[in-house]
């Protein structure tokens, strides 16, 4: 460009002007939905449980939750921790991912059983 200028080439030093004009506007778009993308994504993946917590149900970060605190999952959620079925009806967890297993496993409620040596 700074060549074309010197040249007295003012036709060309538009034309190449206009087009990195062009391309750092592109650039900034992109970027910006990049950034949005990048931020849905990241709603996506954040794991949210709902809980009964002194009678109420609320909606909190799956990294706050605590013993004692009743999850209630219904179909499609995805469960961020670790928890013990206290009521369900034909549940069923896609763990292929985590254990590489090629069904679904299922589950049942009942008693945790203790471990002989166990605390």
């Amino acid at each position: 460009a700074i060549m074309a200028g010197v040249f007295e080439e003012w036709i060309e030093l538009g034309f190449i002007v206009a087009v990195m004009v062009a391309n750092v506007i592109i650039g900034a778009v992109q970027e910006g939905r990049a950034e949005a993308a990048t931020k849905a994504i990241t709603a996506m993946v954040s794991a949210a449980a709902v809980v009964e917590r002194n009678g109420r149900r609320q909606t909190v970060d799956a990294a706050t939750l605590v013993p004692g605190d009743v999850v209630i999952v219904a179909a499609g959620d995805r469960l961020a921790a670790d928890v013990r079925w206290l009521e369900a009806s034909s549940l069923q967890v896609a763990e292929a991912v985590l254990f590489l297993l090629s069904e679904a496993a299922s589950y049942t409620t009942g008693a945790v059983l203790k471990i002989s040596g166990g605390r």
